[in-house]
């Protein structure tokens, strides 16, 4: 079968970080979200087609190894939602919270503050606007730690053995 991402999988592809990797993974999965949503069965089929070789992918990087069998169910729990029963119960907003985050953590690894909002077309909220830095309050409310033990006074006494037995010798009912 001849590769979707023939410059990928010549190996590019291998020298992107996992994090890297799932984000393009997760933008795959948000265009078959997107084209789904709207009526595109074609193209979300071929955008999801795209997601699984990427995924592929990833899965046969050698980096990758120790992370193969959560990479393998997140295959699998991703066919089983765009082309089975859904029998894991995902939505395409969890899967979105999922690869947000590996997209949010990919830009601030290559240096950006964060993701791109692209606006409700993408169904992604922009952030909200920044607060002004606020000046430091005039006071300092301060709340005494407990502390770190007992006083002695307060440690219960303990009843003193019967002055008949002699306390190295072992009692009857451990007999």
């Amino acid at each position: 079968m001849t590769p979707m991402h023939p410059e990928l999988a010549a190996g590019r592809w291998f020298g992107f970080s996992l994090t890297e990797q799932l984000a393009h993974v997760g933008s795959e999965v948000e265009r078959t979200i997107r084209w789904r949503g709207k009526g595109q069965a074609d193209r979300s089929r071929l955008a999801f087609k795209h997601a699984l070789e990427l995924l592929d992918l990833t899965i046969a990087d050698a980096k990758n190894r120790r992370r193969l069998r959560e990479l393998t169910r997140l295959r699998e729990a991703l066919a089983d939602y765009f082309w089975f029963d859904n029998d894991y119960g995902s939505s395409d907003q969890a899967w979105q919270r999922y690869f947000r985050a590996f997209t949010h953590a990919a830009a601030i690894a290559r240096g950006r503050r964060g993701i791109r909002h692209e606006g409700r077309a993408a169904g992604i909220h922009p952030p909200p606007p920044r607060r002004s830095a606020r000046p430091a309050p005039a006071f300092r409310l301060t709340v005494a730690a407990p502390p770190r033990h007992a006083p002695l006074h307060s440690i219960p006494r303990v009843a003193s053995r019967p002055s008949g037995r002699d306390p190295g010798t072992p009692s009857a009912a451990r007999l």
